[in-house]
C-alpha cells in the first residue's frame, strides 16, 4: 500500500468514525453540537485515540505519524491523539467558518438500556410520529399498525438482555432465538417464517434507531448479526413444498357458489375486486374521482403504479345503485344521512356508520368490515356445503390474474392488471404503459366476463340467499326489541 492509499484510508476511517458516533461540526457531521467547538474537537480525537487502540496491530508508525497529522488542527495542544505519535507538532484549532446554533436539542438517554425497556420507548416514539395526513393514510397506518404488533411480540418472545454489557455474541444469541421460530402461546407450534423475519426486522431497527440517536455504542460489525434473516431462509422444505401445493385461488364453481350466497352490496364488492384486482384495502381506499365514465383510473398505494380498468357491465349497473343508495341515505345509519351530492373524493364505500369499510379506531385498530362479512360467508359455506373451501378475500385479487393467465395472455398484460410495475428498467424508471397496452388489457377483461363471469351472474338468484335469510332474522329479532348489529 502507498502513502497517498493509506493516507485516503485514515481519513475515511477519522471522518467515518466521527461522524457516525459524534456528529459534531468539526468532523463533518451534520447533527449539531450543543458545546463548543474545542469540546467537539477534543471528543472526537477521543473517539479517534479510541480506533487507534481497537486497530493498533495493523497499523504501521508510518501511519500513526499521518493520522496524528490528519487530526492535528482538530485537536487542542493537550489533547494527544495516539501514544506512538510524537513527531507532529499539534496546530491550534482554527475558529469554526459558521456559528453553532442556539437552543439546540440533545438527544434524550433512554433510563435503562435493556431491551424491554427500549422497545417501550421505541414504541411510544412510534406512536408519537404517526400523525396522519388525509391522503394516504391507510397504508401508513397499517405499517405503524403492523410495527407495534411487532414490538408487542418481540417483547414477549426476546430475553431482556442489558445492551449497555451485551457483547456481540450475546446479541447473536437474541437474535438466533427469534429466527429459530419459538413457539406460539396460543397454538404451541412455532410461529411462522414471516412472523419470525418481521422480529428480527423489528430488532434490527431498534438498534438501529438507539445507535443513530447516540443512546447505544453497539459492538463492531454488530448488523452482520441479521444478515440472511428472510421469511425464505427461515422456511422449511416441508413448508415450501406445502405452499406450492395450497390452492391459493378460487374455481369458477367456489364464485358460483360464493355469488348465489351473497347480497347485492358483496356482490358489488366481489365484482369490483375481480374487474380490477384490488384487495379489501384498495377498494376501502376507492374515491368516486377515480372513476371515469366507466373506466377506473388510478395509482395503487402500495406500489404507486398507474392501473386502468373497463368496468363490466355488471360492476357498472351495481356500482350505479350503490351510488344511489348513498346519496339518498339508505346505506347510512347516521342522522342527515341523505346527501344529493357526493364529494368526489369521498371514499366509494362506506359503512353504515359513514366510515371507509376499513378504517383505524381510536386506539389504532383496525376496523376491516369486509374481511368480518366475508369470514361470516366463507364459515357458513363450509358448514352448509362440505365440499366448498373458503379463502381470504385477498384470493380474490389471485383468482382475477389467473383468470388472465388461463386465456394464454403475456405476463405483461397480467402485471398490467395487478398493477405492478414493470420488469425492464426502462419500464419502471422512464416509460409508461402504452395505450396500446391498456386496450388489449380491455380486450382480455372483456373475454374473461364473457367466458367466465357472465355465466356466474346470469345463473344467481335476484338476492343471496344467505343474506336475506340473515335480514329475516334480523327484522324478527327487531320486533321482539332485541338489538342484533350491537
Amino acid at each position: 500500500m502507498n502513502k497517498p492509499q493509506r493516507t485516503r484510508i485514515i481519513k475515511i476511517a477519522v471522518f467515518d468514525e466521527g461522524r457516525r458516533l459524534f456528529r459534531c461540526p468539526m468532523i463533518g457531521g451534520q447533527r449539531p453540537w450543543v458545546g463548543t467547538e474545542q469540546e467537539a474537537a477534543d471528543l472526537a480525537v477521543l473517539r479517534i485515540q479510541q480506533l487507534y487502540e481497537r486497530n493498533r496491530k495493523v497499523w504501521t508508525p508510518d501511519a500513526i505519524i499521518e493520522l496524528d497529522s490528519i487530526v492535528a488542527p482538530f485537536r487542542s495542544v493537550a489533547t494527544k491523539v495516539c501514544p506512538g505519535a510524537t513527531t507532529s507538532a499539534a496546530a491550534p484549532v482554527p475558529s469554526p467558518s459558521h456559528k453553532v446554533p442556539p437552543q439546540q436539542v440533545v438527544a434524550k438517554p433512554v433510563a435503562s438500556l435493556t431491551l424491554h425497556d427500549v422497545i417501550e420507548v421505541y414504541a411510544k416514539q412510534v406512536k408519537a410520529g404517526g400523525a396522519l395526513s388525509e391522503s394516504g393514510q391507510m397504508r401508513r397506518q397499517i405499517t405503524i399498525t403492523g410495527l407495534m404488533a411487532r414490538l408487542k411480540a418481540l417483547k414477549r418472545f426476546a430475553p431482556n438482555v442489558d445492551l449497555r454489557t451485551a457483547t456481540y455474541d450475546e446479541l447473536e444469541l437474541v437474535v438466533a432465538k427469534l429466527a429459530a421460530r419459538p413457539p406460539s402461546k396460543t397454538t404451541g407450534k412455532p410461529i411462522s417464517a414471516v412472523f419470525a423475519s418481521s422480529l428480527v426486522s423489528a430488532m434490527r431497527q431498534i438498534l438501529d434507531w438507539l445507535e443513530a440517536s447516540d443512546r447505544w455504542d453497539g459492538p463492531r460489525r454488530w448488523m452482520r448479526l441479521f444478515r440472511g434473516k428472510t421469511f425464505r431462509a427461515l422456511t422449511t422444505r416441508r413448508e415450501m413444498s406445502e405452499q406450492q401445493q395450497r390452492r391459493s385461488h378460487f374455481s369458477v364453481e367456489d364464485l358460483r357458489t360464493i355469488y348465489q350466497a351473497a347480497s347485492d352490496t358483496h356482490r358489488l364488492l366481489i365484482l369490483t375486486a375481480l374487474n380490477i384486482g384490488a384487495t379489501q384495502m384498495e377498494l376501502a381506499t376507492l374515491r368516486w374521482s377515480e372513476l371515469h365514465n366507466g373506466t377506473i383510473i388510478r395509482f395503487r398505494e402500495k406500489t404507486g403504479v398507474e392501473g386502468r380498468w373497463q368496468m363490466w357491465p355488471e360492476t357498472s349497473r351495481l356500482l350505479y345503485l350503490w351510488k344511489h343508495a348513498v346519496a339518498s341515505g339508505e346505506v347510512l345509519t347516521v342522522a342527515a344521512a341523505r346527501k344529493p351530492k357526493i364529494d368526489s373524493d369521498e371514499s366509494v364505500f362506506v359503512s353504515r356508520c359513514g366510515n371507509p369499510l376499513v378504517h383505524f379506531g381510536e386506539q389504532g385498530t383496525r376496523i376491516d368490515t369486509i374481511t368480518c362479512k366475508w369470514r361470516k360467508l366463507m364459515s357458513t359455506l363450509e358448514t352448509l356445503k362440505p365440499h366448498f373451501k373458503g379463502l381470504t378475500f385477498k384470493a380474490l385479487r389471485k383468482t382475477g390474474s389467473q383468470m388472465v393467465r388461463d386465456l394464454g395472455q403475456s405476463s405483461e398484460l397480467t402485471q398490467a392488471y395487478l398493477s405492478h410495475a414493470e420488469m425492464s428498467v426502462s419500464g419502471r424508471h422512464y416509460n409508461r404503459r402504452s395505450d396500446a397496452t391498456w386496450a388489449a388489457l380491455d380486450a382480455v377483461m372483456q373475454r374473461v366476463y364473457d367466458e367466465k363471469i357472465k355465466p356466474i351472474i346470469d345463473g344467481a338468484p335476484p338476492a343471496g340467499w344467505f343474506y336475506t335469510a340473515l335480514e329475516r332474522t334480523r327484522q324478527s329479532t327487531r320486533r321482539k326489541g332485541i338489538n342484533t348489529r350491537a
